[in-house]
């Protein structure tokens, strides 16, 4: 992590740098351990360490900051900004919690329960002053489109809420029946499946839009499973994926998504999606795609 802080810098402001980080991490120690650093394991300094430069990374990138900064004096006010940066996170991290609890699907999913309970004890125990990078929180379930996976501690949860939060707010356009409809073709009892809720019904819109389906319920017709076959399997994989991101657009006219952020998540679900169906597509039927 430190070589990623520093891998802008020359050799001289790398080993600058981290001679200011050992000062810094001292000061760090002293805190942790009330002054006796002599009872710190080298784990737990570095533990220490790998925190001060996620803070100083966090914050380096939140103010569009260039490496070179942590080379100005002093560190520790810059360290202290980063601090507050952190607070400002968890204080959003907090909101998009209760945020995603209130806009949570009314179908229930036991994986997208318990990932919320986790993320509750997350945020109730998240220590951003001295472990920052710790990331234990069990995310089981699965984003329709992943965050990055080298995300550490309450970024991580940030972005998956805010996700998280995007996928709610589509959901919430369709009635709970017509919801339940499409996830109950998967299974007679779905609550239990690892699903992503917000992918079946985004699919289901995307193959209503194509075959002139209902969207309000989220049904294809009774010739829609045949009408989309006809209409996509000549298509390339490229056309493919113009078509769905065409319609991904159409769809969010049609449901009034006026957020920039709800418009880019349904194509990016539309483009998600292209390769199933055309892989669905060469076997003549779409039918565990679309229900």
């Amino acid at each position: 992590m430190v070589t990623e802080l520093s891998q802008a810098l020359t050799l001289d402001e790398q080993a600058q740098l981290q001679e200011r980080l050992m000062l810094l991490l001292a000061s760090r120690v002293r805190y942790a351990t009330q002054g006796d650093s002599s009872s710190v394991s080298q784990e737990y300094a570095q533990a220490l360490l790998e925190g001060v430069v996620f803070a100083l990374q966090t914050h380096l990138q939140a103010q569009g900051l260039p490496a070179r900064a942590l080379l100005e004096p002093p560190l520790q006010a810059l360290y202290e900004e980063a601090l507050s940066t952190l607070q400002g996170l968890l204080d959003q991290g907090r909101a998009l919690y209760l945020r995603a609890c209130e806009t949570a699907p009314v179908f229930p999913n036991r994986t997208l329960h318990d990932t919320l309970q986790a993320i509750e004890g997350f945020l109730g125990k998240y220590d951003y002053r001295m472990f920052p990078q710790d990331s234990h929180c069990t995310l089981d379930y699965p984003l329709c489109l992943p965050i990055a996976a080298d995300l550490q501690g309450v970024r991580r949860i940030h972005a998956y809420l805010q996700h998280l939060c995007l996928e709610n707010a589509f959901l919430l356009r369709f009635p709970p029946d017509a919801q339940a409809h499409v996830y109950h073709a998967l299974s007679p009892d779905p609550r239990d499946l690892l699903i992503n809720l917000y992918e079946c019904a985004a699919d289901q819109t995307l193959g209503c839009m194509l075959c002139g389906g209902d969207l309000q319920s989220l049904t294809l017709g009774a010739n829609g499973h045949a009408v989309l076959v006809q209409r996509l399997a000549p298509l390339t994989l490229p056309d493919l994926r113009a078509c769905l991101a065409a319609a991904a657009q159409d769809a969010a006219d049609r449901l009034h998504m006026t957020a920039p952020a709800e418009r880019q998540y349904l194509q990016g679900a539309a483009i998600a999606l292209s390769p199933r169906l055309h892989a669905a597509l060469g076997f003549g039927s779409v039918r565990h795609i679309f229900s």
